[in-house]
């Protein structure tokens, strides 16, 4: 049975965690072992009740003092870098990363060797070039 590790780093009520709602709803629903590494407080924790989910939560959150986001984004990058290293013996595990921003765990599953997809549904035209693959 395939293991799909899923990252994403904001759980809240947008489009981004709607989205991948429904994705791992499917998945749940398939038999799919989902690990969901993510914070609290959003549309994710309504997908507890499945035997086959594990949830993994770490605290964040945005603040007013952007210097205060942006050391929270880094402890978040460096936890997930690490957490992902649970993985590295589940042969089978697939990383699924929710949009861009867990690198942390995009690179360590790189580094392990494990196949790393990415569910990018953002519009990079839009964006700038930052966003562009």
């Amino acid at each position: 049975m395939k293991h799909i590790v899923c990252f994403h780093l904001f759980n809240d009520y947008s489009g981004s965690p709607k989205v991948l709602k429904m994705v791992l709803e499917g998945l749940l629903k398939k038999g799919y072992q989902v690990d969901l590494v993510s914070s609290k407080g959003g549309v994710l924790d309504e997908l507890l009740h499945y035997e086959n989910l594990h949830k993994h939560s770490y605290p964040y959150k945005f603040s007013a003092n952007s210097v205060i986001t942006m050391l929270r984004y880094c402890y978040v990058q460096f936890y997930t870098f690490f957490l992902s290293f649970r993985w590295l013996f589940c042969k089978d595990a697939v990383f699924y990363i929710n949009t861009l921003l867990p690198v942390g765990s995009a690179l360590t599953g790189r580094m392990m060797g494990k196949r790393v997809v990415y569910h990018y549904h953002e519009n990079a035209f839009i964006k700038g070039a930052f966003y562009k693959p």
